[in-house]
Order: C-alpha cells, then structure tokens, then sequence
C-alpha cells in the first residue's frame, strides 16, 4: 500500500531535502555502531547521502539502497557519480513494503535502516516486518523519524503554530501518521524484534549559528509541501496557511530565537 508523497519531487525540493540530509547525517552515523565489512540496507534510501555516508564510514561496508521514486533515484545515482562514488552503493528500484532482494539476501543483513520513511506510509509496521524479514538473527533494525508534535520555538509564534498543526494535519489526510517518531520501539516489537535502543538526534539550532538561515529555509519549505492538501481540505484557509510561513521567517530574525526539534530514532534486534 502506497500513499501520495507529500514533499513531491521537482528539483528545489529535492535540493531542500539534499541540504536537510547533510545536516543530520553526522548525528545519524553517531548512533548506527557500523563496524567493517557490514551488509547494510537502506530503505527509502531517497537521494542516497546517507546510504553513501554508511558505506564511507569503516572498511568494507557494503550498502544497497532501495528507493521506489524514480526521480530521486535517479538523482541518488547522479549525485554519487558527480561525487566520485558511482560504485559505493547499489541503488535498486522498489518499495519498503516489498523489498526487491533475492532468496540469498532476505535475511543476510547486519544492519537494515531507514530514516523519514514511515512517516509517509499508511501502514509503517508491514514496512517494518519486510526490514525484519531482511535482517539476519541477531542483526539489527534502525528507524529514524518525526515527530512533529515535538516541534517548540522560543519566543512563540503563533500563527506558524496553527499553520504546523495545519501541515500535521496533512499527513492524516494522506492516511499517515505525523507522530509516527514516538511509536517507534512499539513498532519495532511487533515486527518480532527486540527494542533494545532509542534515542533523538538534533534538527533544531538557534540564530547566530552558521545553518540558521538553511533551517529556517528548510521548516517553511516543507511546511508549505502540505499546503494544498490542507487548504483543499478546509484545515485552514490559504490566507492563514500562508501569513503563518511569513510569520515563520519575520520571527527567525527575533534576537535570541531558537527551535527545539529532534529526530526520533529506535534500534530492534532480531532474535
């Protein structure tokens, strides 16, 4: 079961999700404990950074990716190639709730990841069980994701808080679940594995630091992804949808601000 892709794929979105990726990616490898000549699976591998950033962090690591978009496939291999390292994963088309790995593979995995996946599926824990069926005894499974109710600024603005709980909202109407990053060791035991670690990686910062203004970009941006889906659906009006996106940039020159967002993430292993 598939569901409409709420960030789209034309290219400046692509290259807002491209800058998202390389500020998290450095946290995200903090936590995965890679280790030499692993077998790694990427689903929902996207544009590939942090499929090609596992492959680069020790020795022999061998990494397929598995993304079922074609356009950021298409784009996961271009930047590989345009980075140096057309050959350090294997990008294959196909969908997390249907793996496309041979009799050999299934199983073989020492470590299966994947990060802002579920958020965008109507039934995240199907795509849990198939990264459990891949995995091998005793390797592991690692989900990242949001939850965007953990979202807070300080100072507050309020009308960017109605336009948040809007773009929320927009998931639910996909049938997805925006919450979906705190249910994470939940789903992880009912796939059959062992939770057996969870923590949260930084997303938020405040003003003064070098990426200030590309997360201020980066929160509008996507925001604005689930405008249509809100608007059309009567969740707020265009008007209020939109004064709250230039809210959202007039208060990010506020001395002082700062946003609080993290990124959950749960480790399962398999028994």
């Amino acid at each position: 079961m598939t569901t409409e892709y709420i960030h789209g794929s034309d290219p400046t979105e692509q290259a807002r999700l491209a800058r998202m990726n390389d500020r998290l990616n450095a946290g995200t490898l903090s936590v995965l404990n890679l280790a030499p000549g692993m077998r790694v699976l990427d689903a929902g591998s996207g544009l590939g950074q942090v499929a090609r950033a596992i492959a680069r962090a020790a020795p022999g690591i061998a990494v397929i990716g598995v993304e079922r978009d074609d356009q950021q496939r298409r784009g996961a291999m271009e930047l590989a190639q345009a980075a140096g390292e057309g050959g350090l994963v294997e990008f294959r088309a196909g969908d997390a709730l249907d793996l496309p790995l041979t009799d050999d593979e299934r199983g073989s995995f020492d470590l299966v990841h994947a990060r802002f996946l579920l958020e965008h599926l109507p039934d995240p824990l199907a795509a849990v069980r198939a990264m459990a069926g891949a995995v091998r005894p005793g390797g592991r499974v690692h989900l990242a994701d949001d939850d965007h109710a953990l979202w807070h600024m300080h100072p507050a603005c309020p009308e960017w808080d109605r336009t948040w709980s809007a773009y929320q909202r927009s998931y639910e109407v996909l049938g997805c679940d925006p919450r979906i990053g705190s249910k994470l060791p939940e789903l992880l035991h009912r796939a059959g594995l062992e939770p057996a670690r969870s923590g949260l990686v930084n997303f938020g910062g405040c003003r003064g630091e070098a990426m200030w203004d590309d997360l201020i970009v980066n929160m509008v941006e996507a925001a604005r992804t689930g405008r249509r889906i809100a608007t059309e659906r009567g969740v707020l009006s265009e008007a209020e949808y939109d004064a709250g996106l230039n809210a959202a940039r007039e208060w990010a020159e506020t001395p002082g601000a700062s946003i609080w967002y993290p990124v959950c993430w749960a480790e399962g292993v398999k028994p």
